[in-house]
């Protein structure tokens, strides 16, 4: 799967269970027979969210977002490139529609759900307890941008962040997303 196909997991929950073996299997969207991609004439400017990550501060989940982003422009066949922005709300359990699935609003969310809320909320009821996180993106069937994704989001699970049973370290979010 090549970084364009990647970030465009569509309601894929990434589930904490054991498996022994993973591979990818070619786009995750096809549009007229040819597979959807970011446009890479600019960055893909990403907005984190303003809170915390569970018991990763703003400042940790910050960093993890954009380390992990910089992992997939290093690969040697990518030719796409990201840039971090800021959003000016900390994204909650209260109004994450506003922001998770809107794909008219110029922005690409990344949200920090600090107590698994947002994923109880958009999968259901205690889904938290086995969900790391998602991301989806949305993409134009008309007009000019036909084929193109047009902006993504992710939800990166703060219940599942720390040392804990069950929670996972800062290399281990970084490897997972």
């Amino acid at each position: 799967m090549n970084c364009h196909t990647l970030v465009t997991l569509i309601v894929s929950a990434l589930l904490v269970i054991a498996i022994p073996d993973v591979r990818a299997g070619g786009p995750l969207s096809v549009f007229n027979g040819v597979p959807v991609k970011y446009r890479t004439t600019q960055p893909v400017v990403f907005h984190v969210d303003k809170g915390a990550m569970g018991s990763f501060s703003n400042a940790v989940a910050r960093n993890l977002v954009t380390t992990s982003f910089q992992e997939w422009e290093n690969v040697a066949t990518a030719v796409i490139a990201f840039k971090l922005d800021s959003m000016s709300v900390d994204v909650t359990g209260a109004n994450y529609l506003t922001y998770i699935g809107n794909a008219s609003d110029g922005l690409n969310p990344i949200a920090f759900d600090n107590d698994g809320s947002i994923i109880d909320g958009l999968i259901s009821e205690g889904a938290s307890s086995n969900v790391i996180g998602f991301a989806g993106s949305a993409y134009a069937t008309g007009g000019v941008n036909a084929g193109f994704y047009m902006e993504g989001h992710a939800v990166m699970n703060g219940l599942m962040a720390g040392t804990g049973v069950n929670q996972f370290s800062e290399a281990e979010f970084k490897s997972t997303f």
